[in-house]
């Protein structure tokens, strides 16, 4: 398939999905502007990519893909930022609150993980999320690839998720 035809292609599939697309982004960002601006940063950057993809689908779940992923980068970011305001402001007396409810979260979330992973899945999970170990790295420790170290991650922050959401809805 040539350049040209994977551009139509990765078009015509961006525009099939938009409004699924749109829809996830709104509920990672919670902001309709936002949402946009993702969509279009994700469509920028797949069309200036070399990609070689395989047909619709694979477009789709490429397309899919990036959305979700940049999407989590700015949350990461705007949390950085946040947690950087913070700490700028720190002789305010509502980061104590703030910090004692962080806390608390993460205690019931490094609970969850204790109770509901597998040590291994959650020794993976802490090595990326807290400790920072690149994906190759945790390939490499666990003797596994880095497409599997991001599948086990993907997974366990799902469940984690799933069960954190569950623990304070019910």
């Amino acid at each position: 398939m040539d350049v040209i035809m994977k551009k139509d292609l990765l078009t015509s599939t961006f525009e099939l999905l938009r409004t699924r697309l749109f829809i996830k982004a709104r509920t990672l960002l919670a902001d309709d502007e936002d949402a946009r601006d993702l969509l279009q940063d994700a469509f920028f950057r797949l069309w200036q990519a070399r990609i070689d993809f395989d047909g619709e689908q694979h477009a789709a779940g490429l397309i899919t893909t990036t959305v979700r992923n940049m999407g989590i980068d700015r949350l990461r970011r705007r949390a950085t930022r946040a947690e950087t305001a913070l700490n700028e402001n720190s002789d305010y007396p509502e980061t104590e609150t703030a910090d004692s409810e962080h806390s608390e979260i993460f205690h019931r979330v490094e609970r969850l993980a204790a109770e509901h992973l597998s040590t291994r899945d959650r020794e993976i999970l802490f090595r990326r999320d807290r400790d920072e170990w690149s994906f190759e790295d945790i390939a490499e420790h666990y003797g596994t690839t880095p497409a599997n170290a991001r599948l086990i991650v993907a997974r366990a922050r799902q469940k984690l998720r799933t069960l954190y959401t569950k623990q304070n809805y019910d």
